[in-house]
C-alpha cells in the first residue's frame, strides 16, 4: 500500500499485489496447514477465481470505448459497456483463449458474478486445480463452461499482466479516456492527511 502521484502507478502496484495474492491461494494446501480448522482439501479456489476474474475486468476496463477490435467468432467486436469486459480473454496479445462469445458470456454471468456477488456457483458448475499444461476451461455438451481450472488461468492471466503493465508503462491516456473520465468523476473533492510514515493507505494524489 502506497501514496502515487497518478493513476497509473496505483493501477500497476494494485495489479501486482493481486497476482501475488492469487499465487499464495494456488500455494495453499488446506491439509497441510495446521491452523485451517475448515476441513476439506485444495486450494483456496474461490478466492483465487474472484481475484483473477477482478483482473480480467481490469484489463478488459482500459479497452472500453475503445477502437481496439477483438476477434469473437469470426466478428471483430469492440468493448462497448461494463459486462463486455472478459471479450479481453479473446484479444491476442493478451490472453488470446480464442473462446466462443456464448462461453466469454457464461464465465462472465456464471462463474465472476455469480462468486463476487454470491460466493457460491449454480449446480454442475465446478472449480479445478488443474494443471500448468490443462487447459483454462472444460466445455459441456453445449459447449458452455463446466469446469474452471485454476493452474492454467492464473499462467494466462500472469502473462496477460505482464503484457499489460509493459502497455500501461509505455502508453498514455489521454483526458477523453473513458475510464479516465469515470475516474475523475467519482474523486473526492478533499482527502485526509496521510503521513510518510503511515503505510496503511493506497491513496492517488494527481501531481501532474
Amino acid at each position: 500500500m502506497a501514496i502515487h502521484s497518478n493513476q497509473k502507478e496505483q493501477l500497476i502496484e494494485a495489479l501486482i499485489e493481486n497476482i501475488y495474492a492469487i499465487e499464495q491461494c494456488i500455494l495453499f494446501d488446506k491439509e497441510k496447514k495446521k491452523d485451517w480448522e475448515y476441513g476439506g482439501s485444495g486450494i483456496l479456489g474461490i478466492p483465487s477465481l474472484i481475484l483473477l476474474c477482478s483482473v480480467i475486468d481490469t484489463i478488459g476496463s482500459y479497452f472500453r470505448g475503445s477502437d481496439q477490435e477483438i476477434t469473437i467468432d469470426g466478428s471483430k467486436l469492440k468493448i462497448e459497456t461494463a459486462s463486455e469486459h472478459f471479450l479481453i480473454l479473446n484479444h491476442e496479445k493478451f490472453f488470446n483463449l480464442q473462446l466462443t462469445r456464448n462461453a466469454i458470456d457464461d464465465f462472465y454471468s456464471t462463474y465472476r458474478s455469480k462468486l463476487t456477488h454470491n460466493n457460491s456457483l449454480p449446480a454442475n458448475n465446478f472449480l479445478s486445480i488443474g494443471k500448468d499444461q490443462s487447459e483454462s476451461f472444460e466445455f459441456d455438451s453445449n459447449n458452455l463452461i463446466q469446469i474452471i481450472n485454476i493452474r492454467p488461468l492464473f499462467g494466462k492471466t500472469t502473462d496477460a499482466v505482464g503484457q499489460f503493465l509493459y502497455y500501461l508503462t509505455n502508453s498514455t491516456f489521454s483526458d477523453n479516456h473513458k475510464l479516465t473520465k469515470e475516474l475523475v468523476s467519482k474523486a473526492k473533492n478533499t482527502c485526509s492527511t496521510v503521513t510518510s510514515s503511515d503505510t496503511g493507505h493506497t491513496q492517488t494524489i494527481i501531481t501532474e
